[in-house]
C-alpha cells in the first residue's frame, strides 16, 4: 500500500496517567495501530528489546502487531488508537491488545511500499508542535460534533505527515541540516539566481551534502524544487490579474522569457499566454 491511499479511522482517543495504571507494565500486542505523545513527565516503553525513553514532547508510534510494554515511570500520555482505512469502522469501541505470544488476528495489517518506516514503530523526540493536534483530537473524540470522526481521519493523517516528515530528516543524523527551513528561504528568493553552491554556502554545507539531503526530504533536487515553486509563483500571479508576462517570467526568476514560457507549458500542458487567456 502507498501512504497516499490511507484514510485512517481513529477508533479511540484517550489521555493516560501511567501512575494510575500499573497493569499497563505488562507486554502486549496491539491489534489496531498506536500514537502516544507524551505531554508531561518521562515515558518509558519497551519494544523489540529495546528500552525506549520519551521525554515530553516526545512521539512514540506502533504498528499493529508489534508487541511494547509501558515500563514504570511517571508520565502523562495522549493516545490514539487507530487504523489506516475505514474498513473496520464498525469496530467503534476499544479494541483490547492481546497478551504477547497469544495468537489473535489483526483489526488491519497495512505494509506500506514508500514509508516503510511505518511498518514497524518509530519513537520522536521534540515534537511539541503536534501536542495542540493531539489535544484538538481528543476534543473531537469526546464531543463527538457533527463529522467528528471525519474531523478525526484528517488530522490523524496530520499527525502521520509530521511523523514521516521528522523521520526523513532524522534520516540525515545532522541537526544542523534542515530541509524545511532551506525550501522557505529558495521560496522567498524566487526572483533571485539560485544554485547549490551559493545556497550551500548560506547554510554552511558542501554542495554535494546540500543537495543530497535535500533530495531525501523533498524526493528532488533543488533546482527542480526552485522550477516547481517558479510555476507555482507565476501561475498565482495571472490568476490575480498581471498580464505582463515578460514582467511575470522575470519576478519568477527566469531571465529568458522564452524558456519561462517553454517550462511553463511543459508543467501546466499550456503556455503562459494560454492560461491568460483562459483564466
Amino acid at each position: 500500500m502507498f501512504f497516499s491511499e490511507i484514510k485512517p479511522y481513529a477508533r479511540y482517543v484517550r489521555f493516560l496517567d501511567i501512575k494510575t495504571y500499573p497493569q499497563l507494565s505488562r507486554e502486549v500486542t496491539p491489534l489496531d495501530n498506536r500514537l502516544f505523545y507524551v505531554c508531561g513527565g518521562t515515558g518509558l516503553f519497551k519494544i523489540g528489546g529495546q528500552i525506549l525513553e520519551a521525554p515530553a514532547g516526545s512521539l512514540l508510534y506502533i504498528h499493529s502487531g508489534v508487541s511494547y510494554a509501558h515500563l514504570p515511570c511517571s508520565a502523562f500520555y495522549l493516545a490514539i488508537n487507530f487504523d489506516f482505512l475505514q474498513n473496520k469502522r464498525h469496530l467503534s469501541s476499544p479494541v483490547p491488545p492481546c497478551e504477547s505470544g497469544e495468537a489473535k488476528e489483526l483489526v488491519e495489517d497495512i505494509r506500506f511500499f514508500d514509508y516503510t518506516v511505518l511498518n514497524s514503530f518509530l519513537l520522536l523526540k521534540n515534537c511539541q508542535h503536534l501536542e495542540e493536534l493531539f489535544k484538538e483530537s481528543e476534543r473531537e473524540f469526546i464531543t463527538r460534533a457533527p463529522l467528528f470522526e471525519e474531523k478525526l481521519s484528517l488530522k490523524c493523517t496530520e499527525i502521520l505527515i509530521s511523523l514521516i516528515r521528522k523521520s526523513e530528516q532524522a534520516v540525515s543524523n545532522d541537526s544542523r541540516f534542515d530541509a524545511e527551513k532551506i525550501a522557505d528561504y529558495l521560496r522567498k528568493n524566487l526572483a533571485e539566481p539560485i544554485d547549490n553552491k551559493a545556497v550551500a554556502e548560506k547554510f554552511h554545507f558542501h554542495p554535494n551534502y546540500l543537495s543530497s539531503e535535500f533530495a531525501k526530504y523533498f524526493g528532488k533536487p533543488i533546482h527542480r524544487y526552485v522550477l516547481e515553486m517558479r510555476i507555482l509563483k507565476a501561475i498565482s500571479l495571472l490568476e490575480a490579474g498581471d498580464d505582463n508576462i515578460a514582467s511575470i517570467s522575470k519576478s519568477v526568476g527566469f531571465e529568458n522569457q522564452n524558456y519561462f514560457s517553454r517550462y511553463f507549458k511543459k508543467v501546466t500542458g499550456v503556455s503562459p499566454k494560454y492560461y491568460l487567456k483562459k483564466r
